[in-house]
């Protein structure tokens, strides 16, 4: 295998996150293909970050740390704090129904919220639903850099039996999930005084995504033995069909069927995504680019966007003005998915593409 150049790595990863996040807006808006994405959309971003993983990292836990404190913390609390403080006016415009979450009527409401959100905690702000995404990516990043240190100064470099580990993890979060004993339910932090923060770490959830994240590691060091052709990419996509009519994943509800099952999804989505993703990368688009460089903004703006969508529905068919606040969308069928999927990617990628302009623009004049 001819090994890959630095730059046309960079730019088939960034393909490779505009095809994950493309394909997290398309489950979201309701697509015929929706239960297919969702066997492996997710697991595809911890896959990424695996891949991008570094060792180096290793003999710097505080480098590592506030990385990831500015790349999943800040953006966690930042956007839930503006969304807090637009709570009131996107009630007002029907974004929200005030049955469903109510005004902020106070200063006192605020600092409830606020205390809440920085010890990464959930707002209940529904246009944000997929924040729990940055909560649970920034513990996997602690968790596999604690594990990996450990199990390479166990067991040096044999990868056997930390693939094997790392799969009997998944396990454990599963049946841990299955059968109740999930930390973060089991060890309620009211009834006995564990900081919440500190369960988030050991969430069962957290084991199986850790999983993905280190067959993401593993396929980085490995990357030039795997082959990536078009007949796998064809022979994947059926089984991913066939998997779809057997069973269904959301990680957001921890709903995994099984942990192979999951696991088994996962490979099979991300390997043909990473074929198209070299495919296409080849073809240097740099809207696609784009793209993938911010598929964290388009992962936390795209359910705000698709309201725009569902204005327009409400005002082509002259429907109750409340149906705005459905929830993720509020039409499903015919093609709608279509328009839904180019809003929600579009308007969150012309928001960045305007504040980089007048960011650039006030740097140049200081």
């Amino acid at each position: 295998m001819v090994k890959i150049a630095k730059k046309d790595q960079i730019r088939y990863i960034n393909v490779l996150k505009a095809l994950g996040i493309i394909s997290v807006v398309m489950g979201h808006a309701g697509s015929p293909i929706t239960n297919e994405i969702y066997l492996y959309h997710m697991a595809l971003f911890f896959f990424i970050t695996g891949y991008l993983y570094k060792e180096s990292y290793e003999n710097n836990f505080k480098t590592f740390f506030w990385k990831r404190v500015k790349s999943l913390y800040i953006p966690f609390v930042m956007f839930q704090i503006i969304f807090v403080l637009i709570r009131n006016i996107l009630i007002n415009i029907y974004v929200y129904d005030s049955a469903k979450l109510g005004y902020i009527n106070s200063f006192s409401d605020f600092i409830y919220y606020l205390k809440y959100i920085i010890t990464f905690n959930y707002s209940g702000d529904s246009m944000l639903g997929a924040i729990w995404f940055l909560k649970a990516l920034f513990f996997v990043n602690i968790l596999y850099l604690i594990f990996n240190i450990t199990l390479k100064k166990l067991f040096k470099d044999r990868e056997i039996i930390k693939f094997i580990i790392f799969m009997l993890l998944a396990v454990m979060g599963f049946y841990t999930i299955s059968y109740g004993y999930n930390p973060i339910v089991y060890f309620n932090p009211h009834n006995y005084k564990i900081p919440g923060m500190f369960l988030s770490l050991f969430d069962s959830r957290n084991f199986l995504l850790l999983a993905i994240y280190y067959l993401g590691h593993l396929y980085r060091k490995n990357e030039e033995k795997v082959s990536i052709n078009i007949y796998i990419a064809i022979l994947f996509s059926f089984m991913l069909y066939i998997f779809s009519k057997y069973g269904s994943i959301d990680v957001s509800t921890y709903r995994f069927e099984g942990p192979f099952y999951f696991i088994g999804c996962a490979i099979l989505g991300i390997y043909v995504n990473i074929y198209l993703a070299k495919k296409i990368a080849k073809l240097d688009w740099s809207l696609i680019n784009y793209i993938g460089k911010n598929s964290l903004y388009i992962m936390l703006l795209h359910f705000l966007s698709f309201k725009l969508v569902d204005a327009l529905i409400v005002f082509l068919y002259n429907l109750p003005i409340n149906n705005i606040s459905a929830y993720p969308v509020s039409t499903y069928g015919g093609y709608w998915w279509i328009l839904y999927t180019i809003v929600g990617v579009g308007i969150p990628v012309i928001i960045m593409y305007i504040y980089e302009f007048i960011k650039l623009k006030i740097i140049n004049k200081s």
